[in-house]
Formats: structure tokens, C-alpha cells, sequence
């Protein structure tokens, strides 16, 4: 065993700089909090800061292919502080801007001549997976902070020798590599039907549209026989979940609240449990293709999720909207889009001064959507469903990856899982 402070080369902790340039700031660099990090895992970038900075501040944060990042701020009641990003330049699909951590976390360069970079990063991620990470907190004002320099000294890591390092690393490596890639294929997916969506329904170029008339309607000029009605109109549900008795784990049911809904997915790193206080709501229970809108809270009001492949038991909180179509008007799969068209609306309506922090559901039930005629409907449903079939397939694909990766994760790092026999191609560390 070794400490960690002995296994590292240089630290540092990360930058902030300026939303626009000024005579100060004026070189850029994306910058990775805590919170980009699950995302950028699997090569999305889109919620990462593009921000300004001194010249001398990035001179010595911008991070190098294989640094580690460590958040040292941050966490939640549920969630430690302490996540950990391999800075991997392969997740970033030909961008060449640089990039540096917030200043919530601390840049970490491994001694590569001393331990894999690889490995260095799985054997923190599993402190932090098994809640160890949890000695080096500390909470004075509400936001959890880490003891750093403490944690340098009194972490200690398992070093077998390189090549048994590079045999874990690539093994957990593998399984991180097949999530990412699912995870391009869902995102490119999604894309192609949210594209048909825009181009159908937004762009009005659907299949036929040449020999229809636009006509004048309070949302602009759209086609002939085309409807403008009211979300509370094609829906069977606008509903907000029951309110919840938190319990234990073992006592309760899985309970979907407004953390689990973020970058239009369902997450369940958050999840609580608990039991309904009003029994009386069995349509609370969450259904495959559920739309979720966060209808509580600030910095996350208004953001629309679905549900694609959750099969299990689990009440929605009254924190969220959800929303059933009702199928003789359109379908869930137009319902959603249409949604996700208006969530900047939503979403405004908690910003600023004025901003709420409920969304009420007579405000989703007021808004107007274009509705087309019944035939585009159909067809629409059947190319967009297919689509949603497989992100729900990929999507299940990734949780059992998961789940087996952080299984084997403790039982490699601590060596009782031995490789040292094991003929394992380690290839998959210099991609």
C-alpha cells in the first residue's frame, strides 16, 4: 500500500474565468464541474461551460490526455462530494479547444512511471463508489467540501505492478468503452427523430406537403386542417405524483424525484425510496414511455424527460408532472417532441427575478401546440417508435454494463480478483 500524495506528479486546483471576453480574458477553454462529469463519461459535452480566461491561470490548468479530475465541492445530502473524471481526449470526437476543470475540483497528474493513469482513476472511483470517500468531508455551510491535502496523505492505494495495473485498467476500460459507445448510438438515434420531428412538424416538409395550402392561425402561418389545441386537450394525464414518506431501502419502493430527470434523461444515481402517502394514486406508477417534467426546484424547473426502459415498480414524486397522450388525439411519441419544443418556456419561467420555483400544471395544460391531421400522426409513430425501441434496448444494455463494472470494480482493485495469470489485451489503454 502507498500513499496517494507519492503517486502524483502535479495538482492543481481548477479555474473559473469570465462568461465574455474583456482586456484580461481573452483566451478560452471549456471548463468540467462536478456535475459535467457523468456526461462526459460518454463523450457529451454539451452542458459544459465555454468560458474566458487569463492567459496565466490556463497556462497551468489545461488538462493533458489521461489527468484525473477530483471534485472537492460540491455533493448533496445523498450524493458525496469526491467524483472523479479520467480526462480522456478520445471522448471529445475531434475537438481541439482546450479544456480545464471548475474550481471546485483539483486537476491531478499521475506518476505514470509509478502507476497507470487508468488504474489510478479506478481505484478512486471505487473509494467513492463505496462511500470511503465519505471520511474526507467536512459541511459548514450547506455545500460539502473535501479535505484535499488530508486526503493526499491518508489514502492509501494497492499497487500491484504495472502490467497487473494495465490488465484491471483494461478490463473495467472495456466496459466503460461499450456504454460510451451504446450511448453514441442513443444519442444519434434520438437525433434522427427529433430531425423527422422538426422537419414534419416545425419546417411543415412532411411527406405530401407540396399539395397543401398554408393558412394564417395565431401561431403563424400552418398547413390546412392542421388544429392549434390546448396540451390539456390531448392528454388522458397531466398528473403530479403523491407526496412520499421517505423510509429505508428495504421498507420502501423506488421513488423517481426531480434529480433523477436531468439532460432529458431518467438517472437513477439519485433515486430515494419510500411509500405514497395517498394510497389512492395507482396512476402514479411509473409506465414505459412516460413523459417527466421537473415541477419543482430551481436551476432544474421545466426540464422533460421520458421514460424508455424502467420496467420496475417505482412512484413518481409529486416534484414531477407527468403526462400520458391521449391516444385518440396524438400519440406519446408526438406528445414528447412537441414537449421538448417548449421546454425553454418552461424552463424560464424559474429564471431571473421573478423566477418560480413550481411549475403549475394548469400552465403545461394552457399551452398551445399545432396538431396535424391523424395519417401524419401514424406515420409519424411508426418511424419514431421503432427508434424509441432501441434507445430503451441500449439504454437496459448500459445499466447491466454498469452493474457488472461496478461489481467487478472492488473485487479487481483489491485483488481478489487475481489477473496476474490472465492473458488480457491492454491495447484498449492507448486507443
Amino acid at each position: 500500500m502507498i500513499k496517494l500524495r507519492e503517486l502524483v506528479d502535479y495538482y492543481i486546483g481548477g479555474g473559473w474565468g469570465k462568461p465574455e471576453e474583456d482586456a484580461k480574458h481573452l483566451y478560452t477553454a471549456y471548463v468540467i464541474r462536478g456535475t459535467d462529469m457523468p456526461s462526459f463519461k460518454n463523450g457529451d459535452i454539451s452542458s459544459v461551460p465555454y468560458r474566458f480566461h487569463a492567459e496565466s491561470n490556463l497556462k497551468s490548468r489545461v488538462l493533458k490526455h489521461k489527468d484525473i479530475i477530483i471534485e472537492v465541492s460540491g455533493g448533496s445530502t445523498d450524493q458525496p462530494v469526491g467524483r472523479t473524471l479520467l480526462f480522456n481526449k478520445n471522448n471529445l470526437r475531434g475537438i481541439s479547444e482546450k479544456f480545464i476543470c471548475a474550481s471546485f475540483c483539483k486537476l491531478i497528474r499521475p506518476n505514470k512511471t509509478m502507476v497507470n493513469q487508468f488504474y489510478m482513476y479506478y481505484v478512486l472511483q471505487n473509494c467513492y463508489n463505496s462511500r470511503k470517500i465519505c471520511q474526507w468531508e467536512v459541511q459548514s455551510t450547506g455545500i460539502k467540501n473535501f479535505k484535499f491535502e488530508n486526503f493526499l496523505d491518508e489514502f492509501k492505494i494497492n499497487l500491484p505492478l504495472i502490467p497487473n495495473q494495465q490488465k484491471i485498467a483494461s478490463v473495467l476500460s472495456a466496459y466503460d468503452k461499450l456504454i460510451a459507445n451504446n450511448t453514441r448510438r442513443i444519442e444519434i438515434l434520438e437525433e434522427m427523430a427529433q430531425r423527422i420531428y422538426k422537419e414534419w412538424f416545425v419546417d411543415f416538409k412532411y411527406p405530401g406537403y407540396e399539395n397543401d395550402e398554408l393558412v394564417d392561425s395565431e401561431l403563424g402561418n400552418i398547413p390546412k386542417d392542421w388544429e392549434i389545441l390546448e396540451y390539456d386537450s390531448i392528454t388522458n394525464i397531466i398528473s403530479r405524483g403523491p407526496s412520499i414518506k421517505y423510509v429505508d431501502k428495504d421498507s420502501g419502493i423506488p421513488v423517481l424525484n426531480q434529480k433523477c430527470v436531468r439532460n432529458g434523461e431518467i438517472q437513477l444515481d439519485a433515486i430515494k425510496y419510500g411509500s405514497p402517502l395517498n394510497t389512492n394514486k395507482e396512476h402514479c406508477y411509473l409506465q414505459l414511455n412516460d413523459i417527466l417534467i421537473n415541477s419543482m426546484g430551481v436551476g432544474t424547473l421545466g426540464r422533460i424527460s421520458r421514460n424508455l426502459s424502467i420496467n420496475s415498480k417505482m412512484i413518481i414524486h409529486n416534484c414531477i408532472t407527468f403526462l400520458r397522450a391521449d391516444q385518440s388525439k396524438v400519440n406519446q411519441s408526438f406528445l414528447y417532441y412537441s414537449l421538448k419544443r417548449n421546454q425553454i418556456y418552461f424552463e424560464q419561467l424559474g429564471i431571473g427575478a421573478t423566477g418560480q420555483t413550481s411549475l403549475k400544471i394548469d400552465i403545461i395544460k394552457g399551452k398551445e401546440v399545432i396538431v396535424p391531421k391523424q395519417n401524419l400522426l401514424n406515420e409519424f409513430d411508426k418511424l419514431v417508435n421503432p427508434i424509441w425501441r432501441e434507445i430503451g434496448f441500449l439504454k437496459n444494455k448500459n445499466h447491466n454494463l454498469q452493474q457488472t463494472r461496478d461489481h467487478l470494480l472492488p473485487k479487481l482493485i483489491s485483488g481478489k480478483v487475481d489477473v496476474s495469470d490472465l492473458d488480457i489485451n491492454t491495447d484498449i489503454l492507448n486507443d
